[in-house]
């Protein structure tokens, strides 16, 4: 389900961007406008680099070239706008599985004392920093942070949980949702890719085979 709520997402954010390009881009003027670019750098070639004429085409292909980039930016004060809510709540969403018994946390500490915490079997001194993981044991969880007790609430949490007591930062982090499992092995990326690529990829194939239908579709008529 959740796979497919971000294949829905990534796809509609990516349909939407080309309905507003192709509603505020005058696409037949860049049509035109590439088109005559190619014709004038094919007369170019022609040409001495020091002649007049030369100059002349020169500068109608940067000043057409300028016209094009011009339309291409009307729409990005509005396409996004859809984007930065999207990646806003995602990542809450989508970036990580809540906790539960048997869940494998990432606990990074920060800092100078003891730290204990039951539930994961912790029990360690922190010396500047401290970083593994661990399985989460039972539902009661209480640090032990130099001698004080706080109550950590872990169960059902899907986002990082941060605890900032008695000169030692704790920072524990969910297990990560992963929605493909590639074949292959991607460099920095690995075999496994979350809601991120995974919007990526669906977002991108959405663009790139409605572009292709959608070519010289114009959904206004341009004077």
């Amino acid at each position: 389900m959740s796979l497919l709520a971000i294949a829905i997402i990534g796809s509609g954010l990516a349909m939407l961007t080309i309905i507003i390009n192709k509603l505020l881009v005058n696409e037949k003027f860049v049509d035109e406008a590439r088109e005559k670019m190619k014709n004038l750098q094919k007369e170019l070639k022609g040409l001495d680099v020091k002649s007049k004429e030369f100059k002349e085409k020169q500068e109608e292909i940067l000043n057409l070239n300028m016209a094009i980039m011009k339309e291409q930016f009307k729409p990005m004060f509005i396409t996004f706008l859809p984007y930065i809510i999207a990646f806003y709540f995602l990542p809450g969403m989508f970036a990580y599985s809540p906790i539960d018994i048997n869940s494998t946390v990432h606990l990074d500490a920060f800092g100078v004392g003891k730290l204990q915490i039951d539930c994961l079997g912790l029990n360690q001194s922190i010396e500047k920093k401290f970083s593994d993981d661990f399985v989460v044991k039972s539902e009661n969880c209480t640090a032990i942070v130099n001698g004080n007790e706080y109550e950590l609430n872990l169960i059902g949490k899907k986002n990082i949980v941060n605890l900032d007591v008695s000169d030692i930062k704790i920072k524990i982090t969910p297990p990560k949702r992963i929605y493909i499992n590639l074949p292959f092995s991607l460099p920095l990326i690995g075999d496994k890719i979350g809601w991120l690529g995974t919007f990526i990829i669906f977002s991108f194939l959405t663009s790139t085979i409605a572009n292709k239908l959608l070519r010289k579709v114009y959904l206004r008529k341009w004077k």
